[in-house]
């Protein structure tokens, strides 16, 4: 048995914390690579040739030049997600001024902040998840197996990253637990956005959340002193709002008190 100022005990296996913006960028990013090497790939050997129908090389090398146009884009997008600036951005291609290279690739960047900026939902763990976010940081755990998976299929062993069983997904930024925390705030206020009367389970659910993520903090020797009041606080809070009864009240099932009043006098 613990006494109050002692931290809970070390976990075995906590979960990964989920890929940051940055990281997910960094996603969209190498699986265009991907799309691209794979491309390139089937180009390489001539064995096929005799079978090829005409104008099918161009048709091939023009696909490749689609794939390459899609790794700048998104190589735009990585830069900015790291802050990059725009006058940085057109230097590296070819010494354009900054309008210029805004104007080219501000719509891409526009388009994959749209959805982060303001989700259609949000998860338990504060990230996005929107149907405009697409693959694969809309599935990013599986697409970065995936691609760990393709890297070291075409691997040579004196490839820097050979011999190494996530050559991707393990340099992809994840959140920090203190971070992990920040954002955790963004689910309880799109419950408050959603729901005139947030859903008091899934209120319960945030605050457990809350409580296991300053467990690991603590567990990691990075909590100040009163976190375990703020553990005690989170599971009591949790507690209780399993026991309210309902799934809150939405915004377009409010009613105005005349409403009812002139239902009474109709009937």
């Amino acid at each position: 048995m613990t006494d109050e100022t002692t931290p809970p005990p070390a976990g075995r296996h906590d979960p990964p914390h989920p890929y940051t913006e940055t990281g997910l960028a960094r996603l969209m990013l190498s699986h265009a690579y991907q799309e691209t090497a794979g491309s390139a790939l089937g180009g390489i050997s001539p064995g096929a040739d005799s079978y090829a129908q005409p104008g099918e090389f161009v048709e091939n090398a023009r696909r490749l030049a689609r794939y390459a146009e899609d790794v700048l884009r998104w190589a735009v997008v990585y830069e900015r997600e790291r802050g990059t600036s725009w006058d940085d951005i057109g230097e590296a291609l070819g010494s354009i001024t900054r309008q210029s290279a805004h104007k080219r690739f501000a719509d891409q960047v526009e388009q994959w902040r749209a959805p982060l900026d303001e989700p259609e939902t949000v998860r338990l763990n504060g990230t996005a998840e929107d149907p405009r976010i697409p693959y694969p940081a809309s599935d990013p755990e599986a697409a970065a197996g995936h691609l760990d998976s393709w890297l070291r299929d075409h691997t040579a062993p004196y490839d820097a990253w050979a011999r190494r069983d996530q050559p991707v997904s393990a340099h992809l930024e994840r959140h920090t637990t203190t971070s992990a925390l920040i954002i955790t705030g963004k689910y309880t206020a799109r419950l408050l956005k959603d729901q005139m009367v947030p859903d008091p389970h899934k209120q319960a659910d945030a605050a457990d959340f809350h409580a296991d993520l300053l467990e690991r903090l603590a567990r990691e020797g990075d909590a100040p002193p009163e976190v375990t009041e703020w553990i005690a606080k989170d599971r009591a809070r949790a507690q209780a709002l399993r026991a309210t009864p309902g799934h809150g009240v939405p915004w377009d099932a409010m009613t105005s008190p005349n409403d009812d009043t002139d239902k009474e006098t109709s009937s």
